[in-house]
Protein backbone atom coordinates (compact mmCIF):
# COMPACT_ATOMS: atom_id res chain seq x y z
CA UNK A 1 0.00 0.00 0.00
CA UNK A 2 1.39 3.61 -0.77
CA UNK A 3 1.49 6.32 1.80
CA UNK A 4 -1.16 8.23 -0.31
CA UNK A 5 -3.16 5.52 0.57
CA UNK A 6 -2.31 4.62 4.37
CA UNK A 7 -2.65 8.44 4.82
CA UNK A 8 -6.22 8.35 3.39
CA UNK A 9 -7.17 5.33 5.79
CA UNK A 10 -5.81 7.26 8.88
CA UNK A 11 -7.66 10.34 7.60
CA UNK A 12 -10.71 8.60 6.97
CA UNK A 13 -10.50 6.73 10.14
CA UNK A 14 -10.06 10.02 12.17
CA UNK A 15 -13.33 11.09 10.27
CA UNK A 16 -15.47 8.21 11.22
CA UNK A 17 -14.23 8.78 14.63
CA UNK A 18 -15.15 12.38 14.61
CA UNK A 19 -18.55 11.57 13.02
CA UNK A 20 -19.39 8.85 15.53
CA UNK A 21 -18.36 11.56 18.28
CA UNK A 22 -20.75 13.89 17.27
CA UNK A 23 -23.65 11.48 16.50
CA UNK A 24 -23.66 9.80 20.00
CA UNK A 25 -23.48 13.61 21.60
CA UNK A 26 -26.30 14.42 19.57
CA UNK A 27 -27.83 11.33 19.97
CA UNK A 28 -27.74 11.75 24.51
CA UNK A 29 -28.83 15.60 24.00
CA UNK A 30 -31.68 14.77 22.04
CA UNK A 31 -32.42 11.92 24.32
CA UNK A 32 -32.07 14.29 27.71
CA UNK A 33 -34.16 16.53 25.82
CA UNK A 34 -37.30 13.92 24.79
CA UNK A 35 -36.73 10.39 24.81
CA UNK A 36 -39.58 9.59 22.98
CA UNK A 37 -38.70 11.82 20.02
CA UNK A 38 -35.25 10.96 20.41
CA UNK A 39 -36.35 7.38 19.50
CA UNK A 40 -38.54 8.05 16.83
CA UNK A 41 -36.10 10.98 14.87
CA UNK A 42 -32.83 8.65 15.19
CA UNK A 43 -35.02 5.78 14.41
CA UNK A 44 -33.71 3.12 17.45
CA UNK A 45 -35.48 1.20 19.96
CA UNK A 46 -36.07 1.72 23.47
CA UNK A 47 -33.40 -0.41 24.80
CA UNK A 48 -30.68 1.23 23.13
CA UNK A 49 -31.97 5.48 23.54
CA UNK A 50 -32.06 3.66 27.50
CA UNK A 51 -27.88 2.91 26.56
CA UNK A 52 -27.47 6.16 25.28
CA UNK A 53 -29.02 8.30 27.44
CA UNK A 54 -27.04 6.96 30.28
CA UNK A 55 -23.59 6.50 28.90
CA UNK A 56 -20.58 8.00 30.20
CA UNK A 57 -18.53 10.11 27.82
CA UNK A 58 -15.57 7.92 28.14
CA UNK A 59 -18.04 5.41 26.92
CA UNK A 60 -19.05 7.25 24.11
CA UNK A 61 -15.39 8.08 22.80
CA UNK A 62 -14.44 4.22 23.52
CA UNK A 63 -17.70 3.29 21.31
CA UNK A 64 -17.00 6.12 18.91
CA UNK A 65 -13.20 4.77 18.15
CA UNK A 66 -15.13 1.56 16.16
CA UNK A 67 -13.37 1.88 12.84
CA UNK A 68 -17.25 1.09 11.45
CA UNK A 69 -19.66 4.30 11.27
CA UNK A 70 -22.35 3.48 13.99
CA UNK A 71 -25.54 5.43 12.80
CA UNK A 72 -27.11 4.23 9.73
CA UNK A 73 -28.86 5.95 6.70
CA UNK A 74 -32.68 6.14 7.68
CA UNK A 75 -33.76 6.21 3.64
CA UNK A 76 -32.25 3.23 1.68
CA UNK A 77 -34.55 3.26 -1.08
CA UNK A 78 -33.38 5.26 -4.21
CA UNK A 79 -37.01 6.49 -4.80
CA UNK A 80 -37.32 8.39 -1.56
CA UNK A 81 -33.86 9.58 -2.65
CA UNK A 82 -35.05 10.71 -5.94
CA UNK A 83 -38.38 12.57 -3.92
CA UNK A 84 -35.98 14.25 -1.75
CA UNK A 85 -33.69 15.82 -3.92
CA UNK A 86 -35.59 16.66 -6.67
CA UNK A 87 -35.57 20.30 -6.98
CA UNK A 88 -38.34 21.49 -8.74
CA UNK A 89 -40.50 20.85 -5.98
CA UNK A 90 -41.14 23.43 -3.06
CA UNK A 91 -38.59 23.12 -0.46
CA UNK A 92 -40.85 23.73 2.45
CA UNK A 93 -43.46 20.96 1.05
CA UNK A 94 -40.06 18.54 0.57
CA UNK A 95 -38.85 19.48 4.86
CA UNK A 96 -42.87 18.46 5.44
CA UNK A 97 -42.45 14.97 3.09
CA UNK A 98 -39.22 14.02 4.58
CA UNK A 99 -40.61 14.88 8.28
CA UNK A 100 -43.29 12.44 7.59
CA UNK A 101 -41.24 9.26 5.65
CA UNK A 102 -38.32 9.22 8.67
CA UNK A 103 -41.57 8.88 10.93
CA UNK A 104 -42.94 5.92 8.78
CA UNK A 105 -40.05 4.50 8.86
CA UNK A 106 -39.70 1.16 11.01
CA UNK A 107 -37.92 1.70 14.47
CA UNK A 108 -35.19 -0.73 15.01
CA UNK A 109 -35.96 -3.53 16.87
CA UNK A 110 -33.91 -4.59 20.52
Amino acid sequence: MSSQAANLGTDLSSEVRELNVAYLLLAQKMIKNDSLAAQVQLGIPEGVVEKLGSMTFTQALRIASTPMVICAMRFDDAKMWDVMTDERRDQKLARLHTAILSVCQPVLED
